[in-house]
């Protein structure tokens, strides 16, 4: 079993509820795929190093690595560096989304990228945390995501 974890550039600290994910997420095992952002990711992944969590791949664009806490294996994902930064960025959402089975998404209700995410996810038949201010829901529609 993978999940996806991700979420927006502006998160600056880990909501309670998420941590209690992530203990959740690390005493099952469950394989982590996380990428290597600034903001939810670079959180996400220094709350599981500070675990010891090994369980972890982290993707990254080209062969540049951002943030990898964990010194964990990385999945480098290519696409035309020409692009414009967020369609390049992209290529590795959407690896992520195909490589895992489940979503825990920390966002900020308004990061497009996040959202972007999210909706994969959906489209994909996936089920999707998301966890917000105002906690985490359970997402399986589209709808119900317009909801948060």
């Amino acid at each position: 079993m993978v999940i996806f974890l991700g979420g927006s550039l502006p998160i600056k600290e880990l909501y309670p509820e998420v941590k209690d994910r992530l203990d959740t997420v690390m005493e099952l095992g469950i394989n982590v795929v996380i990428g290597d952002a600034p903001g939810a990711d670079l959180l996400m992944q220094t709350y599981l190093h500070s675990k010891g969590y090994r369980k972890v791949t982290v993707y990254a664009m080209g062969n540049r690595v951002r943030n990898n806490i964990g010194d964990w294996e990385v999945c480098y994902i290519e696409a035309n560096p020409r692009l414009p930064k967020r369609d390049y960025y992209v290529a590795k959402d959407i690896a992520m989304t195909k490589a895992a089975k489940y979503g825990l998404m920390i966002w900020d209700r308004v990061s497009r990228g996040t959202q972007a995410n999210i909706l994969r996810l959906l489209e994909q038949k996936k089920k999707v945390l998301v966890c917000t201010s105002r906690g985490i829901v359970a997402i399986k529609s589209v709808e119900e995501l317009e909801n948060i």
